[in-house]
């Protein structure tokens, strides 16, 4: 009998160790099959996962709520970055994918704090490393208003949390990355502000942009940044202002955009050009203001090799415009 009991309680302890093993085992399993789905994603990714199908995070105008649980492929070669200073959004088209595209990643992207993806038409797919999300129902239209609002929508439904500042950036833009992360450390991300070069239109615009008293907006060929609480305040209704432009130039909607949601316009960035004819020698400052206080100046001492188009050197300067 003693025996009998002795084998039973044995045969009890190997059962439970068994268990025990078996339920580390599964939930090792479960944990990265379902907790990396996260709350954003919900029980579709859970279904895709069992299915070992991944859920579509390219799509920017279905939430992850829906009962639809639609099921296609991850954006590719998007990584999820350990540096999240600022993500950004390179806007392009699928004909520049190997030209534009490449050598900016190749080049300045690398200098970024945080992460760089190339948005473009829906059936765009990236060569090599080359990170690209194809925006549903976009194509490469110009001028890109969809496209544009497109990407920011994406940029805060994916990565809001992620970040503290992201940009809107044409191809044929070059990036100076420690420039522009010294000049953001200097403001605060946590307010809405909406930084670049303001605009207002030509001549010929003028009255025709439909801009208020007072009323800019930042022009998108030297990239336009966003602090996290100002993507936050305008991607929710981002639909509405793609419904209702005024204009056709995708700069000046996403600024009405920005004014009518976060209540904020462009800061004025004022530039000081100083030549000295001896030494061929210019002097930029650039200072950048906010609701009347000054937010940041900088200044740079550098030859002159050719005109300068878009001087915002903080920022970014287009390709070939300037050394």
């Amino acid at each position: 009998m003693a025996k009998r009991r002795y084998g039973i309680r044995t045969n009890s302890l190997i059962g439970i160790l068994f268990g025990i093993i078996s339920g580390m085992l599964l939930a090792s399993w479960s944990g990265y099959r379902f907790i990396t789905c996260g709350l954003s994603h919900g029980r579709c990714c859970i279904l895709g996962q069992l299915s070992n199908d991944p859920v579509k995070v390219t799509d920017t105008s279905q939430p992850y709520a829906s009962t639809s649980c639609q099921q296609t492929q991850e954006p590719q070669n998007v990584r999820k970055s350990t540096k999240n200073f600022i993500l950004i959004g390179v806007m392009t088209a699928k004909k520049y994918l190997n030209t534009r595209a490449i050598a900016a990643y190749k080049t300045w992207a690398r200098s970024i704090n945080g992460e760089v993806i190339f948005f473009s038409s829906e059936t765009s797919q990236g060569n090599g490393d080359l990170p690209v999300v194809g925006l549903r129902g976009v194509d490469d239209t110009y001028p890109p208003q969809k496209k544009s609002f497109s990407m920011l929508k994406y940029m805060h439904d994916h990565y809001i949390d992620e970040f503290e500042w992201f940009m809107r950036a044409d191809d044929d833009v070059y990036i100076k990355g420690s420039r522009l992360q010294s000049f953001l450390r200097s403001i605060n991300s946590s307010k809405p502000q909406f930084i670049g070069q303001a605009g207002l239109g030509t001549k010929e615009e003028s009255g025709l942009l439909k801009l208020k008293e007072n009323e800019n907006f930042c022009m998108g060929g030297p990239g336009i940044v966003f602090s996290r609480a100002t993507l936050k305040l305008v991607a929710s209704h981002v639909d509405h202002c793609m419904q209702s432009p005024l204009t056709l130039h995708e700069d000046v909607e996403i600024g009405r955009c920005v004014q009518k949601y976060a209540g904020i316009s462009c800061t004025w960035a004022f530039e000081k050009l100083i030549v000295n004819k001896f030494f061929v020698v210019i002097e930029m400052e650039l200072f950048v203001i906010l609701r009347g206080e000054m937010l940041a100046s900088s200044s740079n001492n550098r030859d002159v090799v050719q005109t300068v188009l878009h001087l915002l050197l903080i920022v970014a300067v287009p390709f070939g415009d300037a050394a």
